[in-house]
């Protein structure tokens, strides 16, 4: 759970895959179907696997969905591969850690801590896989290793340094503690070496990882493809002699060698004072600048690390990972020195944590053993029910013929009846994944599993989504998307994470990558070549119109929640709605990108945005008749559950007046409309106005206004200049999230204040061309 190693830029270039060996017919590569916006990559070289960490502008750091992955990925080839190789992407990194800056966040949330204590148990779940594997597993740890990158490799039974290899734990420097299973593997290097580096966080690069026996082997970079090659040829598993003949033999001397014997003697003392006493009657100068370090470090989070280092030399690689998890969530606290560690290196970067005890003395017994102390036993890490589930799940789900019950289970809206010969299987993701794929008989489906997040979408769910109905494109009849659980499809993106990124050094790369793969989602979705069926059973706002809009069938509930609220966050709606809002009837569709409004249940059918209405609890009937159906006659099955309501549209009162008032020219003009009107109705709207980005309106109406000529592709082209536009630091998007999201004053200043300031230069500088190589690329059908 560990920040990138500050000093380190992302970027490289990929590696690429070493050529089959001759004569060797069965180690043809096998890539999976998915694109390179996988972060996390799948091959198969015969009977091998290879795992690629796909995020080398990250430094290939970690998020809760490729750990889900990974797990899924090695359970899946635990029983059908030779053996398997992790990597990353790139020249820089194997893996530089996960994203605690998020974690952090979050605890300004209520229940915040969950995500973080969720990512945990994922995470040491998938360490502890890791260091029971059956088959040899062997880390090529070529690049920065920090953090959660160290839980990907130093448990497997080979790990393989090169000359760029940097490991490091520097947790104690974020009021952490090491984990992903440090505290068992510290304290098996030699002498007090590994309190050492647990305490300190010291850097080791290169052949020194390998001398202080944290990799087994060392080979150079140069050598690793034909490493990988001679690997792939074997034909019985006889790996060790490979990685011997690959090892180089070094005159190198381990760069820790002069201080082992002043390592040993300091770090041997039975607590963080002593050693600190220690290394003071030293004196030497490596000695004063490690007292330097400590002094700098949370006091807690060092007599936790000193405490769960000296207790793991004699604990299994399970016992040492619950207790981590206890040490973990008992951290996931906002007024705790991992939060502040965290604003301080990472958020605010002013450098300067104000640790809580401030000072070891104060840092008690009482405190520490606190923070050891069993859960309940429903609370503790589950690590043999983990993992018995997962390999129950998938050895049940994948090519099984599923009787009525087990479909019943597996859907996510209630029961469901399918012809006997029909077959479900399901990736063979646990229920741990985001995004779950499931196919009865030659139909697709797609399930938003994020239901404690309202099934909102993160970069790596658009990633998987698009790779889907890519593959499925040619092969099913039809497609369904639903989310998870009863209130919500999808609430939209995570806004909030784009907008703290802009406080990094060319922070806006992360949003327009976002930007760039959800609009080519979109544009998949709106140009698909199979009936695409999106059921909006509940909140459906922001990204997760996109995602079901521009599908042929849109199936509403009374449970839907219909909203584009962008311009209360200085954004305008996207997601290709500039292009669905101008083709609604009349003005609505400017009357709802402008204010806001929300609709629910029946009036978003008869606001003409979803197709049909079918009550939740048909929901399951239809799906049984979608799947049963054996040519793709779809309507009629639709047009069955179709439900005929004598309800009226809930604007219909209004609707001449958002013709009258929405159809000015400008939105000064509307707000003037409006104030003509005079009606409680157009006061509310007013009001509603006022409280937006100017910037955002005027943006917002003349992008609809435009989009009504222009096709889908043109909309989501000019979209993504406006997207990328409204990532700054001093702009309308930063400013509305931080008042509606992080400091939530609600309270936003906007820049301009005001409709009058909103110059027709600065709107049309934000529809301007970028140049040819930066605009949306929506021709080609890969990303």
């Amino acid at each position: 759970m560990t920040a990138p190693g500050p000093l380190y830029l992302p970027g490289g270039r990929n590696r690429p895959l070493p050529p089959p060996p001759p004569r060797a017919r069965d180690t043809k590569e096998k890539p999976n179907t998915r694109t390179n916006m996988d972060e996390v990559i799948t091959k198969e070289v015969g009977d091998n696997g290879i795992i690629v960490l796909n995020r080398p502008k990250a430094l290939n750091s970690i998020n809760l969905s490729m750990v889900k992955k990974i797990y899924s990925i090695l359970k899946q080839w635990e029983s059908s591969k030779k053996l398997v190789i992790i990597e990353g992407t790139g020249e820089k990194a194997f893996c530089a850690g996960g994203d605690i800056k998020v974690f952090a966040l979050s605890l300004n949330e209520p229940a915040g801590n969950l995500q973080g204590e969720e990512f945990c148990r994922v995470m040491y779940t998938l360490n502890h896989l890791i260091g029971t594997y059956k088959k040899p597993y062997i880390a090529i740890i070529d690049g920065i290793t920090m953090g959660g990158g160290v839980g990907l490799s130093i448990h497997g039974k080979y790990r393989i340094a090169t000359e760029k290899t940097r490991f490091a734990m520097p947790e104690t420097a974020i009021g952490f503690c090491p984990d992903v299973g440090a505290t068992y593997f510290l304290p098996r290097l030699k002498g007090k070496l590994g309190i050492y580096l647990g305490l300190t966080g010291h850097r080791l690069k290169g052949a020194d990882v390998f001398f202080a026996g944290i990799a087994t082997h060392f080979v150079p970079s140069e050598k690793l493809a034909d490493l990988k090659r001679d690997l792939f040829a074997l034909r019985e598993i006889d790996i060790e002699p490979i990685l011997n003949k690959y090892h180089q033999k070094l005159k190198h001397e381990f760069s820790l060698a002069p201080h082992m014997s002043q390592i040993e003697n300091c770090f041997s003392a039975p607590t963080v004072e002593e050693i600190i006493e220690r290394l003071k009657k030293d004196n030497s100068d490596w000695a004063q600048k490690n007292i330097e370090i400590l002094l700098k470090m949370s006091p807690s989070a060092l007599k936790i690390t000193k405490k769960a280092i000296d207790e793991g030399k004699e604990k299994s690689l399970a016992d040492c990972l619950k207790i981590e998890y206890r040490l973990s969530c008992t951290a996931l606290t906002r007024d705790g020195d991992f939060y502040e560690g965290v604003r301080a290196l990472l958020i605010d970067k002013d450098q300067k944590p104000i640790w809580k005890p401030s000072s070891l003395a104060d840092v008690t017994d009482e405190y520490v053993n606190k923070r050891f102390a069993a859960f309940p036993a429903e609370k503790e890490l589950q690590l043999e029910t983990i993992r018995c589930f997962a390999e129950k799940l998938y050895s049940s789900s994948v090519s099984a013929t599923v009787s009525r019950v087990t479909v019943r289970r597996l859907m996510t809206s209630g029961s469901v009846t399918v012809p006997k010969n029909i077959k479900e299987t399901s990736s063979a993701q646990i229920n741990m994944d985001e995004v779950i794929t499931k196919e009865v008989g030659d139909n697709g489906i797609i399930v938003l599993n994020r239901p404690k997040a309202l099934n909102s979408i993160n970069l790596s769910m658009v990633q998987k989504i698009y790779s889907i109905l890519k593959q499925w494109e040619s092969s099913k009849k039809l497609v369904i998307i639903e989310g998870m659980g009863e209130k919500a499809f999808c609430a939209g993106g995570d806004v909030k994470t784009l907008v703290l990124s802009l406080n990094e050094p060319a922070g806006n790369l992360q949003g327009e990558e976002f930007f760039r793969m959800e609009y080519t989602l979109d544009h998949l979705i709106g140009t698909y070549k199979k009936p695409y069926i999106a059921i909006i059973n509940g909140i459906t706002m922001g990204g997760g119109v996109g995602l079901s809009i521009h599908g042929k069938y849109r199936i509403a509930t009374e449970k839907t929640l219909f909203a584009m609220p962008e311009t209360a966050i200085g954004l305008f709606p996207d997601v290709g709605a500039t292009y669905f809002l101008s083709r609604l009837k009349g003005r609505l569709g400017l009357y709802l990108g402008l204010t806001g409004q929300r609709l629910k249940g029946f009036d978003v059918f008869l606001a003409g945005i979803a197709t049909h209405f079918v009550p939740s609890e048909k929901l399951a009937d239809l799906k049984r008749d979608l799947f049963a159906l054996r040519e793709v006659d779809i309507e009629p099955i639709l047009n069955k559950y179709q439900q005929k309501l004598n309800h009226e549209f809930c604007l219909a009162p209004h609707m001449s007046q958002i013709e009258n008032c929405f159809s000015a020219p400008t939105v000064e003009e509307i707000i003037e409309r409006l104030k003509k009107d005079n009606s409680d109705w157009a006061q509310k709207n007013i009001e509603i106005l006022l409280k937006m980005s100017p910037s955002a309106l005027k943006i917002t109406k003349k992008a609809i206004d435009e989009g009504k000529e222009k096709s889908l592709a043109d909309c989501l082209k000019i979209e993504y200049r406006l997207s990328c536009t409204a990532l700054t630091r001093d702009g309308d998007f930063y400013e509305g999230v931080r008042a509606l999201l992080i400091d939530k004053d609600q309270k936003p200043i906007w820049k301009p204040s005001s409709l009058a300031d909103v110059t027709d230069e600065y709107v049309n500088k934000r529809f301007a061309a970028f140049p040819a190589e930066k605009e949306l690329q929506l021709c080609t059908s890969k990303l």
